[in-house]
């Protein structure tokens, strides 16, 4: 019998593997992965089926007559130029055709640096600053002044350097000021020859406020009093020190991070990490994020919407960190509402309602001080864990369909049991309403232990353990 080959197994597994991930976790970019290294794809494969040549060499078996068949041959074709296509238009609708890159490499140009003439522009004590720069960086700091000052360099990739000056004459830097308008375009899509990027260092009065719009951004911006406004097809975004409203909208971002800003914030878009800290205002999230998004000290509501997650506070004094598959937060004020499809949930200290639902994953909530709202939990696959102080008093109506229930608060609460599940149910004192339900897992209701509430640092000391001999 003639023996096949592992690699059309391997391939239909990979396949499978590729589409489960994006079923069971939208927020990955699993396409995009694949669309950018799918030549490991024809890498591997080959690798895999030399190795069988090899082991049929050493086992003494009769050889192939051709190392790959013609459907393989048929396959490997038709995934070069599907691959090709797809990485090719991703790139075109990028702006990045007519290179050679791999990554953040190009390959076949040279890099020419052209420096750019200081340049101020008069302006008043809160000019509107308008940037468009289709690519490069962008660093705006406030400053005690009544003008506009910009330095910075102009980085163009060209054949040679006769090209490169080509485009540079192309693409003058245009900084005008109208009123309290003050406008810096770069110029870049003058030149379609060659890839430039402008690196600018902008000084503003205190007052401005800012508007950025680009394919390619990176944008630092401090110490300012205004808004803060950012368009972009792809960012990096850092921002301290704001004392106005804050608006991104980006398609791609690798990292959007705030500190100290005294305005509301608005994110849109797509990108991996975000991080907030110290913001007076509101915080509004909406869009799909697939790295760890970390809140700290929010003093108004919060709002974080994607299509697997949505979570809502009223405020944040505390922490919240959101991953792919965990979030998790601390001192959070209610009421707080958290819709999930595939995330463990873990809430510490809240001050206010609760009301969690989720499909999948574990629930673990943790007071150190009597509930005075109610609690609410339901979950199609997972375990609740609840704990609580030892004086706490409420109504309990705990279930599971399929799984156990753990008591170890009081056996005040008395417990049904049916062929697959269990029941918890009863009225400890005149406390607020608790609502405990999974379909598929285990419930538990304990006291929560001293090394629980202790602050860092301060956990309770183990009692020495004397053996005697």
């Amino acid at each position: 019998m003639k023996r096949g080959s592992i690699i059309t197994p391997l391939l239909l597994i990979l396949i499978g593997v590729v589409f489960l991930l994006k079923n069971i976790k939208p927020e990955l970019p699993v396409f995009q992965i694949v669309f950018d290294w799918w030549p490991f794809l024809l890498i591997g494969w080959g690798g895999l089926r030399l190795i069988e040549i090899l082991v049929s060499y050493f086992r003494g078996s009769a050889l192939p007559v051709a190392g790959v068949s013609g459907g393989e041959w048929a396959l490997v074709v038709i995934l070069t130029l599907v691959g090709s296509s797809v990485w090719g238009i991703q790139r075109f609708s990028r702006g990045d055709h007519g290179w050679l890159r791999i990554g953040d490499m190009e390959f076949f140009h040279q890099t020419f640096d052209y420096p750019m003439d200081p340049a101020a522009q008069p302006a008043g004590a809160a000019p509107r600053i308008v940037i468009e720069n289709l690519r490069g960086s962008i660093r705006v700091i406030g400053a005690d002044t009544n003008e506009v000052r910009l330095t910075g360099r102009k980085s163009i990739r060209a054949n040679n350097s006769r090209d490169a000056d080509a485009a540079n004459e192309k693409t003058r830097l245009e900084f005008t000021s109208t009123g309290d308008i003050v406008t810096l375009r770069t110029g870049q899509e003058q030149s379609s020859q060659a890839r430039i990027r402008s690196n600018l260092e902008i000084t503003v009065p205190r007052g401005a406020s800012v508007e950025a719009r680009g394919r390619d951004l990176d944008v630092d911006i401090a110490d300012l009093q205004g808004n803060v406004d950012i368009v972009s097809d792809k960012a990096g975004v850092r921002l301290q020190n704001i004392g106005g409203k804050v608006r991104a909208d980006l398609r791609g971002s690798d990292i959007i991070r705030g500190f100290d800003i005294r305005g509301d914030v608005e994110l849109k878009g797509r990108g991996r990490d975000i991080e907030l800290e110290n913001v007076a205002g509101e915080v509004t999230i909406n869009g799909s994020y697939s790295g760890e998004t970390t809140l700290r000290r929010i003093a108004k509501p919060v709002r974080f919407e994607s299509s697997v997650t949505n979570v809502r506070f009223e405020g944040l004094p505390g922490e919240m960190r959101l991953t792919l598959n965990r979030l998790a937060t601390e001192n959070a004020t209610g009421p707080v509402e958290i819709r999930t499809r595939s995330k463990d949930v873990e809430l510490a200290e809240t001050n206010g309602a609760i009301k969690v639902n989720t499909t999948r994953g574990d629930v673990a909530i943790r007071q150190s001080t009597a509930p005075k709202s109610p609690i609410d939990v339901e979950i199609s696959s997972g375990n609740i864990d609840l704990a609580l102080p030892a004086a706490a008093t409420f109504k309990l109506n705990a279930e599971t369909e399929r799984g156990a229930i753990v008591n170890d608060f009081s056996l005040v609460f008395k417990e049904t049991t049916t062929e697959r599940g269990s029941k918890l149910e009863g009225t400890l004192g005149a406390g607020p309403e608790i609502r405990l339900k999974t379909n598929r897992g285990e419930v538990s209701l304990r006291k929560v232990a001293p090394i629980e509430t202790a602050p860092p640092g301060k956990a309770p000391k183990a009692e020495p353990k004397v053996e005697t001999f």
